[in-house]
């Protein structure tokens, strides 16, 4: 059961009251590669960049309804891209090359992207940079890992001349994050195998000294770590997978800068990677894209299916996201307002045609929800309210909720798709029903 923001609002007429919400839905974008996508990094709702395999990088300046393109300047896959404004940024990546072990990519941008040129390039004993980030326009750091040879390889690369020059920092291992917090601490995530198995110990590394020690924080026994956060100079959260059964989730969180780690739950689903907003709420991705509004007590459902792999997930706020993975797909959050304009109970479930119809950009339908015994409780059914296009392809969800006995509305805002038919169809329980609408621009 999905939850949802909600905002009551009564309005005493004729003994109606009406209730307001909104919900959080995913609609796709047209990314413009077939590529892998590997990283999106954006520094507001608007501008953003994504990254991926063979030297893939594409810019929107209007929240992902259309994206273009760049010449990176180089052929090597890009897993990591992070940009201080909107001019300055670096992609960084590189590739396994035989009898050398691992080649090192970074590429950087001072025009927003209209031109990149190439930093470095070189071959190394320890793989390829995973992650990118910078901590101001000169301090950067990129965590480098990977396999070879039967061994994990890897460090953290610096720069403090905004990646003119990138130095290994003494005594740092394979990582596929690291994040510092101010000038002087940071953490990174790691792991070593334990026996012959290769069952994985996943280990979290601190410095106080700007990397010049670093100390063992945490350490877990047949855990992969996936990710690492800092919200505050105390307050973290890792991300882990069990190592033997990729079907379960760890997060932990810490309240004393990583001195002590409390388990916040154990998951049945695989997160391949989480972002968070805040230590309250953040998504991950896996087989469908989820949202914890509770600090990873419990996660709920917001993308169901989606159409290829996904691998990567961003928000510049609360409610605009990206998600992106395989075959170039993309997704955008999509904010959905469902109001319930009467709370009289129906005898049955019912789906109204949109109004107006044809319409643009926006349109309104209703449904009725009648009181069932289902298997959420006395109540509603789990509603979906879906759209397709005429192939059939799932553009967007806009109702995803158990909801009480009523008759609701909802908009379906289609600026972003081009004239045509689609379809809306509504399912809960035992009951489905499928209606036309026509959007003409």
């Amino acid at each position: 059961m999905k939850k949802v923001f909600i905002t009551l609002l009564l309005f005493p007429i004729l003994g109606m009251s009406v209730n307001s919400f909104s919900q959080i839905g995913w609609a796709p974008q047209q990314s413009g590669t077939t590529s892998p996508i590997n990283n999106i990094y954006f520094i507001n709702n608007m501008t953003g960049w994504l990254c991926g395999y063979a030297g893939v990088i594409s810019k929107t300046t209007n929240g992902g309804l259309n994206w273009n393109l760049q010449v990176s300047g180089t052929s090597y896959n890009l897993y990591s891209i992070h940009f201080i404004d909107g001019n300055t940024g670096w992609a960084a990546g590189g590739d396994i090359i035989p009898n050398v072990v691992g080649r090192v990519m970074i590429v950087k941008t001072t025009n927003g992207g209209a031109n990149w040129f190439i930093q470095m390039d070189s071959g190394s004993d320890f793989n390829y940079p995973y992650n990118l980030t910078f901590f101001d326009s000169n301090t950067g750091f990129a965590a480098c890992y990977g396999f070879t040879d039967n061994v994990l390889r890897g460090c953290i690369l610096k720069t403090t001349n905004s990646g003119t020059n990138w130095l290994i920092m003494p005594g740092t291992k394979n990582t596929k994050k690291v994040v510092f917090i101010n000038n002087n601490t940071g953490y990174y995530i790691s792991k070593v195998w334990e026996d012959y198995n290769n069952i994985d110990s996943g280990i979290v590394y601190k410095t106080t000294n700007s990397g010049l020690n670093w100390n063992i924080t945490f350490t877990k026994y047949l855990h992969q770590l996936k990710n690492i956060v800092f919200f505050n100079q105390n307050t973290g959260i890792i991300q882990a997978n069990i190592d033997t059964s990729y079907n379960n989730n760890r997060y932990y969180k810490t309240t004393d800068a990583g001195n002590t780690w409390q388990l916040l739950s154990t998951g049945v689903t695989y997160h391949t990677i989480s972002f968070f907003h805040n230590e309250t709420t953040g998504w991950a991705i896996g087989a469908q894209i989820y949202r914890t509004t509770n600090g990873c007590i419990s996660w709920d459902v917001t993308l169901q299916n989606p159409s290829s792999t996904l691998t990567c997930i961003t928000f510049s706020d609360l409610q605009k996201g990206w998600a992106a993975g395989y075959n170039g797909v993309i997704y955008g959050s999509v904010l959905t307002a469902v109001n319930q304009i009467s709370t009289e109970i129906p005898s049955a479930y019912s789906l109204s045609q949109n109004y107006p119809n044809p319409f643009n950009p926006s349109t309104t339908i209703k449904f009725t929800v009648p009181q069932v015994s289902s298997p959420h409780g006395l109540g509603g059914d789990l509603v979906l309210l879906k759209v397709f296009d005429i192939s059939g392809r799932e553009v967007e969800t806009l109702v995803n909720e158990q909801l009480q006995p009523g008759t609701y509305s909802t908009q379906w805002n289609a600026s972003a798709y081009s004239s045509g038919v689609y379809f809306y169809k509504i399912t809960a329980g035992e009951f489905s029903e499928t209606k036309k609408l026509l959007l003409i621009k």
